[in-house]
């Protein structure tokens, strides 16, 4: 909390281990809280919803060997364009495959 990165981790196979690997990093004060996976078309998609600049971010999902590559296809306000209000917080990304769309709950303090 508060680093303003996603830290991914890799487990070994053989011995079990989980080793820190190269974290996602966002854009200063974006303070990303939740994130969901979408697989579809033969592609792997990441969306992640930032709590502090109410955002939410798409990337393309690659897997290496060991690493995954993560690259940002689309950055969105959680109200589209209009003004977000005072107070507000995004809370929750919900990916639903069966009608094609990302929900994002949102808290009002």
């Amino acid at each position: 909390m508060g680093a303003d990165l996603v830290r991914i981790f890799k487990i070994d196979a053989t011995t079990s281990h989980i080793t820190e690997s190269t974290s996602l990093v966002t854009p200063a004060g974006a303070g990303p809280r939740h994130g969901a996976f979408l697989k579809t078309g033969g592609n792997t998609y990441f969306f992640l919803v930032a709590e502090l600049d109410n955002k939410v971010r798409s990337y393309k999902v690659t897997y290496g060997m060991d690493i995954i590559s993560l690259d940002e296809v689309f950055t969105a306000g959680m109200y589209g364009d209009r003004t977000t209000p005072t107070g507000a917080a995004a809370a929750e990304a919900l990916v639903s495959v069966s009608f094609s769309s990302l929900s994002c709950k949102r808290c009002l303090n």
